[in-house]
């Protein structure tokens, strides 16, 4: 049976120094900024791929009520670890998606002896039918020229509005998943319509982010790299050059048992020596 995949850790590296995010966090709410910092790597650690949407209403409680702060204070906290960069600032401006590359960095060698490799963006990117283009890059960051003609100058955001493209449909979206390595050798296709079942006699959302989850705990068959498992290379029931060589060659024939190389009175001798020694058996019971 394959190993279970595994999409949390049990640690974190957490270095001495303080970093910009910290410092920053420190300076603004003291104490509770160090908490609210530390609370907020060690929930993501323990979250399925190491990321957390606060999006929905009940799951923004569920947050701030983890880290232990209150949802106003946890907020500002939050957006000045997306300024800082510790946080991704696209993902949460775009769907307040709580991730942390950096963390991801971080975390590298506790998967590097796992069957499943840790979260990549692009993943996310998929999870939540986003565009890598045009959603991720602030105004700040852009350098478009002012637009030309009469008008009056415009303000620095107003001249970079970014293009919003259209959501990924369900077949798009599926069809990525099916793309990403992450989920190779699963039949996508087969899960999602069980999902869709399970949700329907459950009374239960089939959402994408349900249906992510539930791939990830699927276990992936063994011969998804074109091997059994063992590592050999070969699929089970392969049929090799040496089977075939083997399969090629003659089948002897039979010519009965050998005859042992025993004459008759050795043979005669040999009898009359078990007689004498069976002979006593059963006459003088053991009491």
């Amino acid at each position: 049976m394959a190993r279970p995949e595994k999409h949390t850790v049990e640690y974190f590296p957490f270095i001495v120094k303080d970093g910009k995010t910290l410092f920053v966090l420190e300076s603004q709410w003291g104490a509770a900024g160090t908490g609210v910092f530390t609370n907020v790597m060690r929930f993501l650690c323990s979250t399925p791929d190491h990321h957390y949407c606060i999006e929905d209403p009940g799951d923004r409680l569920f947050f701030f009520s983890r880290i232990h702060i209150d949802e106003e204070t946890g907020m500002k906290m939050l957006e000045a670890m997306s300024k800082t960069g510790k946080i991704d600032s696209g993902f949460f401006r775009r769907k307040l998606i709580i991730y942390s590359q950096d963390l991801v960095d971080s975390l590298a060698e506790a998967y590097r002896k796992r069957l499943n490799p840790i979260i990549a963006k692009e993943s996310i990117i998929n999870i939540y039918g986003l565009t890598a283009e045009g959603t991720y890059k602030s105004a700040e960051e852009t350098n478009e020229p002012p637009e030309k003609g009469g008008n009056k100058p415009q303000t620095k955001l107003n001249q970079t509005k970014l293009k919003k493209k259209e959501p990924q449909s369900d077949e798009e979206w599926l069809k990525a998943l099916e793309e990403n390595p992450v989920y190779r050798g699963l039949e996508v296709r087969t899960l999602y319509g069980k999902m869709l079942v399970w949700c329907e006699n459950n009374g239960k959302k089939p959402t994408r982010r349900r249906f992510v989850n539930w791939l990830n705990r699927e276990e992936k068959p063994m011969n998804v790299a074109g091997g059994n498992g063992n590592g050999n290379g070969h699929q089970r029931g392969a049929r090799g050059p040496w089977i075939q060589q083997r399969e090629a060659d003659p089948i002897p024939e039979y010519k009965g048992d050998p005859t042992p190389d025993v004459s008759e009175q050795e043979r005669e001798a040999a009898l009359q020596r078990i007689r004498a020694l069976t002979e006593g058996i059963g006459k003088n019971p053991i009491h």
